[in-house]
């Protein structure tokens, strides 16, 4: 049940981050906004998306997706990162693939490539780490950097407001 509607969160954020804001109408965006694949060129955030869902006692934990996107024409590429932290507690930390409190997803944390129609999925995770701080209700600072199953590395930076989205 947890997988589901974990899953449901990853498939809604990926519908809501077509529709948010352009990262280039927001104030105090920052040059450092990236996604960077196998060691590529940085590409630029575009958007960034936040879906959560608030744990209401302390027998569930916390579920949040992270989701920066750079869009270019009909190329559209997406980290996206699932995070579980505990009921009651702030999102604030550190997150790895190990961790007991502070988890990083290694399923449903993925980069995911489109264009036009066609899209190519990464996930299974075999290492990985994120920071993130909130800095306010729309603002964060993210940092991040994993690697899949595949052997496709994928790190970035994100420092700026994002669409939020979370329920109960």
């Amino acid at each position: 049940m947890k997988k589901l509607i974990s899953l449901s969160m990853l498939l809604l954020a990926f519908s809501f981050v077509f529709i948010s804001c352009s990262r280039d109408d927001d104030e105090g965006s920052s040059s450092s906004n990236y996604i960077q694949v196998d060691n590529g060129s940085k590409l630029a955030v575009s958007s960034a998306a936040v879906m959560g869902f608030k744990a209401s006692d302390a027998s569930e934990e916390n579920f949040y997706t992270i989701t920066l996107i750079n869009t270019a024409g009909t190329s559209t590429k997406m980290a996206s990162l699932a995070l579980y932290f505990p009921y009651n507690q702030s999102m604030d930390g550190t997150y790895t693939l190990t961790s007991t409190s502070r988890k990083l997803d290694d399923w449903l944390s993925s980069y995911a490539e489109t264009t036009g129609s066609a899209m190519q999925s990464y996930n299974d995770l075999t290492q990985g780490t994120c920071t993130v701080k909130r800095n306010s209700t729309d603002n964060f600072t993210v940092s991040f950097s994993f690697k899949t199953a595949s052997g496709k590395t994928v790190n970035g930076e994100f420092s700026g407001k994002a669409s939020v989205q979370e329920s109960n």
